[in-house]
């Protein structure tokens, strides 16, 4: 078993990035970096901002306002801060790993064509090499009436699960 690789670093929250219609909403949670030394690499744990303690994605007592989420955040030193998708929420997040540059901010074509498919709310990922996009479906399920999946790349949740939040849009999404 190897040493634990440097911790990541974050991008910052731009708060004034992020959509009221999900900001407005008390399901925010704040997140630290976790070592998983079976696999080798740094997970994404969501801490419930009240506490200090771990978060659940199926609980709604570990959650909080974003105000709040941010406050911790500041207050703690974590790098930032979640929001938890449920099924009484009309969003899906979809994660794109690994498809931008940090550097040059460029994003994979295969990626661009997902971003662009859904003309919703994209931001940067607090490592700066994904992209998540947020979009509103009427019952908060995919179109194969799941509430998630995980294939290659690309992950997509509407219930149960949190997603890291920056407010860093990618350039040229719509609100």
């Amino acid at each position: 078993m190897s040493a634990a690789a440097a911790v990541p670093s974050a991008l910052p929250i731009n708060r004034d990035g992020i959509p009221g219609d999900i900001a407005d909403l008390p399901q925010w949670v704040g997140w630290q970096w976790e070592w998983i030394a079976d696999d080798e690499r740094w997970t994404k744990v969501p801490l419930n901002p009240l506490t200090g303690k771990h978060a659940s994605s199926t609980n709604a007592i570990t959650w909080a306002t974003l105000d709040v989420a941010l406050a911790f955040a500041r207050r703690e030193g974590s790098p930032g801060v979640g929001f938890v998708v449920t099924p009484d929420d009309p969003y899906v997040g979809i994660d794109l790993d690994k498809c931008r540059d940090p550097e040059t901010g460029d994003i994979e074509p295969w990626a661009v064509a997902i971003i662009a498919r859904f003309n919703s709310y994209a931001e940067i990922t607090p490592t700066g090499t994904g992209v998540r996009v947020w979009i509103r479906t009427e019952t908060g399920l995919l179109p194969d009436g799941s509430r998630g999946r995980r294939k290659g790349k690309v992950e997509i949740y509407g219930a149960h699960r949190f997603f890291t939040v920056t407010g860093q849009r990618v350039d040229g999404d719509t609100p």
